[in-house]
C-alpha cells in the first residue's frame, strides 16, 4: 500500500537522539521521540498533514503530523496507564493476600 510513497526528511532531524547501544529508551526520549528540527511549519489542522501525505504520498506529512499530536498522544497513553496501574494495584493485594501461605497458616487456626 505504501509502495508509491516517499519519507524524504531532508532538512529535518530528530530532536532527541535514541542511543543505539543502550538497554533502551528513556522516558524523556520516548515521550519525545517524533519530535522534530527545525519545527514543522504550521497548519490550521493536523488533518491538514494527512492531507497532504496522502495527496503528495510523502510520509514526511505524517511525521509533520505525529511531531504536533505527540503530547495529546502521550497524555491519553498516561491517563489510560494510570487508569489501568490504579484498576491493577486496587485488586491485585486482595488476590495476593489469599494465596498468600501465611494467609493458610491463619485460617487453619
Amino acid at each position: 500500500m505504501l509502495n508509491d510513497f516517499t519519507w524524504n526528511m531532508t532538512g529535518y532531524i530528530p530532536k532527541h537522539q535514541v542511543n543505539p547501544h543502550g538497554d533502551g529508551i528513556i522516558p524523556y526520549v520516548a515521550e519525545r521521540i517524533f519530535q522534530l528540527e527545525p519545527e514543522p511549519p504550521a497548519v490550521g489542522s493536523l488533518n491538514e498533514y494527512i492531507l497532504s501525505a496522502l495527496q503528495e504520498k510523502n510520509l514526511m506529512y505524517f511525521s509533520f503530523f505525529l511531531h504536533h499530536y505527540e503530547p495529546q498522544l502521550n497524555k491519553r497513553i498516561k491517563t489510560y496507564l494510570g487508569v489501568e496501574w490504579r484498576r491493577t494495584l486496587q485488586y491485585r493485594p486482595l488476590s495476593w493476600i489469599s494465596s498468600s501461605p501465611a494467609r493458610s497458616k491463619c485460617s487453619k487456626n
